[in-house]
């Protein structure tokens, strides 16, 4: 497809809609069914992308060398362990994540795991459900 509007590529489907619909008002935007698509599922729908939004999947150098235009990658997570660091550098395409956006939350979870660990929660609700 011809278009002068930013191609972004969301790797999966599980990301806010209300997210892709922002960014479609200036780019065409390209969501991927499903979670953790193939490399070749990839590099097809990457071929004219500007920018990656990963969640789910991996964006290997396969990935990043089969789409000419790829400017960032833009990692919905805090890892770039799904990233290939070295071909995206060699490439001079950005890679970012979200940071602390979501630290919060991931200790109130981990403290709430901690609690119901400690008070046997897990143990007395299966208990309770098998009478």
């Amino acid at each position: 497809m011809i278009t002068n509007r930013p191609v972004v590529v969301f790797t999966d489907d599980t990301a806010s809609p209300e997210g892709a619909a922002l960014l479609q008002e200036t780019c065409d935007v390209r969501i991927l069914p499903g979670a953790y698509p193939s490399e070749a599922v990839l590099i097809a729908a990457c071929r004219d992308a500007n920018a990656i939004f990963a969640r789910l999947g991996d964006v290997t150098k396969g990935v990043i060398d089969a789409a000419p235009n790829l400017s960032i990658i833009s990692r919905h997570g805090i890892g770039v362990d799904s990233v290939d660091l070295d071909a995206a550098t060699k490439r001079g395409v950005i890679v970012t994540t979200t940071g602390t956006a979501n630290a919060d939350a991931v200790a109130e979870y981990t403290t709430g795991l901690l609690l119901a660990l400690a008070c046997s929660i897990p143990r007395a609700d299966r208990e309770m459900r098998e009478g």
